[in-house]
């Protein structure tokens, strides 16, 4: 299995990065900026390409997908030269040292902590939003179609990528996820990064290099999205929205109205794949650019001699505008349920207002003091910085939003923090492209305090002992950022920021730890089944962890979810499985589905409801927790332990 997963980790990374490497060099781009931007153009073109399959019914596989993204580069190629063969049309050279020292430091962090936990390249975090991402994925292979619908469906970009990812793997569709999610962690989002800092930091190059080396150091994000949910789609948005951001940044800051209208319509083409990733992703980069679009209209008006009223005229007028555009898309009615989506405020202000200081910015992150600290210095020396004034706008909307979603509630919570679910751990993970620049801003100022006082004390000998002690400062505080949880002498145990993000990417991963409803036993068990019944239908317990089986081994199974079965059949014959024989009307269901077998793994039934996410209702499944071996109708096909297939006799 590991094998399998290090080539869909390579297959990935050529697929996400080749294509779009040779597009934006030839677009003016340097190597380090072709690279990190690559993947703006892949996933647009994966999504154009997979469409096209669909509506022409073509059926999608990795070769398909790759010869049709490999026909569309060589147009887009072509003209391109044809268009700017003589000059650059677009000029963002990215730092190479950036992109190799951002890369480097999230791979470090990715293998302690995503990688290493995994007891199996198959193992999976068995939660209620990944049984929807796995099963759509293992759906995709078996129709061929890699995509929803619509575009404006459920998020489906992260599903359409894996999809490519488990065709080429031998269809492992949890091994394909997980090559997937390494390459978002360790090359997407670090590299979006490394290009947006550089555009947050200008003129401060040692600032630059500690922003990039601090990317992966917030649990909030990506850790937090990875735990929770696990929200794979949101992830794979917000690791592209620091590309979106960069070309709308160089759009404003752009002098010439040419290279203002190129960049503009870089960003409109990422819009639209950001809503195809996850709009949550779009409405972050309002939060983040709306206070950095104040500050370069004050900036342009200053620059014209125009007065203080004036200035302040422009920029409440452009407040009004954004406050006006949000609620007209607060009101959509497409928006509805997204915005209205009931998520319960779970503590108060002033413990809210000390989770946002500590960064312990969700329920499941433990505060990150140190970090903390860098940041609170780095936001008052932003504050008295006409560069990096932005950053504290954006730090305060942010704090705003997050407050009102953790401790308001009601109309408050869904206006502001609607478009992200009212979810605090979506919300919290906005704050992440600001965290970033401002902890490396006091990061920087701590490291300039400090050499300064060993380059007096060093005498002769300043350069060198300057460089040993940044060299030993950077492995202290690498090692206290990323410090496991420990136990003091007398039975206290210290939770820390990563220690909680280890612990629980650890369990959750771990296919024997207790938060997993499916083990390997029951795996095995599960592919047991498959290879006795093919293709047949089979009616399952779906908290005992059969949910996954067919996305984990394409059994199916016909309760894919902890919910019940919107098809009325399926859903009496779940609520009514041990009157089989006696009920005529309970026989009709299994007959009209053509059910005739019945699967029960391992399980607690005095935990019901335990991974059911609320959506447990035991009046829907009483008739599958009363099925045994003595219930009338039903013979023993396999059985192993507490786990069986029953035939309908």
């Amino acid at each position: 299995m590991w094998t399998l997963y290090c080539l869909d980790c390579l297959f990935a990374a050529v697929v996400l990065y080749l294509p779009g490497f040779f597009v934006f060099r030839a677009i003016g781009f340097n190597r380090a900026a072709s690279f990190a931007f690559a993947p703006l153009y892949t996933a647009l073109a994966t999504t154009v390409i997979v469409f096209a399959f669909a509506g022409t019914g073509l059926q999608a596989n990795w070769v398909s997908v790759c010869v049709g993204i490999a026909l569309l580069t060589a147009v887009v190629g072509a003209l391109l030269y044809l268009f700017f063969r003589t000059k650059r049309a677009y000029r963002f050279d990215l730092s190479l040292h950036l992109l190799l020292v951002t890369i480097a430091c999230s791979a470090i962090i990715a293998l302690l902590y995503f990688v290493i936990p995994l007891d199996s390249a198959a193992s999976f975090y068995q939660e209620n939003d990944n049984i929807a991402h796995l099963t759509e994925v293992r759906t995709f292979l078996d129709t061929g179609v890699f995509c929803l619908d619509s575009i404006l469906a459920y998020p489906a970009l992260w599903r359409s990528i894996a999809a490519v990812v488990a065709s080429f793997g031998d269809a492992q569709v949890t091994v394909a996820a997980n090559a997937l999610n390494t390459i978002i962690i360790v090359l997407m989002y670090p590299a979006s990064m490394a290009a947006f800092m550089q555009l947050a930091l200008p003129d401060k190059p040692r600032a630059q290099i500690f922003a990039c080396a601090l990317v992966s150091c917030f649990a909030i994000f990506p850790w937090g999205l990875l735990l929770f949910g696990p929200l794979y789609p949101n992830v794979l948005g917000c690791a592209l929205l620091p590309l979106v951001m960069v070309a709308f940044m160089e759009a404003a800051e752009s002098y010439k109205a040419s290279d203002a209208v190129r960049w503009f319509l870089l960003f409109f083409a990422g819009c639209a794949l950001l809503v195809y990733a996850h709009p949550n992703a779009l409405f972050t980069g309002v939060v983040v650019l709306v206070p950095y679009c104040i500050w370069t209209i004050n900036n342009r008006m200053r620059a014209v001699e125009r007065s203080v009223v004036g200035r302040a005229g422009a920029c409440l007028a452009f407040a009004l505008l954004v406050a006006g555009l949000w609620t007209i898309a607060y009101k959509l009615p497409f928006m509805k349920g997204v915005v209205s989506f009931d998520w319960p405020s779970y503590t108060t202000v002033p413990r809210a207002v000390m989770d946002v200081l500590s960064l312990a910015i969700n329920k499941a992150c433990a505060p990150q003091w140190v970090l903390a600290v860098f940041v609170i210095i780095g936001l008052s020396r932003a504050l008295f910085s006409r560069r990096e004034l932005w950053l504290v706008g954006t730090y305060s909307f942010i704090f705003v939003i997050f407050i009102a979603d953790a401790a308001l509630g009601g109309s408050i919570q869904h206006y502001l923090a609607g478009f992200w679910y009212s979810d605090s751990f979506r919300v919290a993970a906005c704050f992440v492209y600001v965290l970033v620049p401002l902890a490396a801003l006091g990061l920087d100022a701590v490291v300039s305090c400090v050499s300064d006082l060993v380059g007096r004390r060093a005498e002769g000998n300043s350069s060198r002992s300057v460089t040993f002690a940044r060299a030993f400062g950077a492995l202290c505080l690498g090692a206290v950022i990323l410090f496991p949880n420990f136990n003091i002498p007398g039975g206290l145990r210290v939770i820390t920021g990563f220690g909680r993000v280890g612990e629980m990417l650890t369990n959750g991963n771990s296919l024997a730890s207790n938060m997993s409803p499916l083990d390997g036993e029951e795996i095995d068990f599960i592919e047991r089944v498959h290879r006795l019944v093919g293709s047949e239908p089979v009616l399952n317990y779906p908290f005992d962890g059969s949910a996954y089986a067919y996305a984990v081994d394409d059994l199916n199974v016909l309760n894919r979810a902890w919910y019940k079965s919107k098809n009325p059949a399926i859903a009496l014959a779940s609520k009514r499985a041990d009157e089989v024989e006696a009920d005529p009307g309970v026989t009709e269901a299994f007959s009209r589905e053509n059910i005739r077998y019945v699967m029960l793994l391992d399980y607690d039934r005095s935990q019901g409801g335990l991974y059911a996410a609320g959506g447990y209702n035991q009046d829907d499944w009483t008739g599958l927790e009363d099925v045994n071996d003595a219930t009338p109708g039903y013979r023993i096909l396999l059985s192993e332990g507490d786990m069986r297939l029953y035939e309908i006799e």
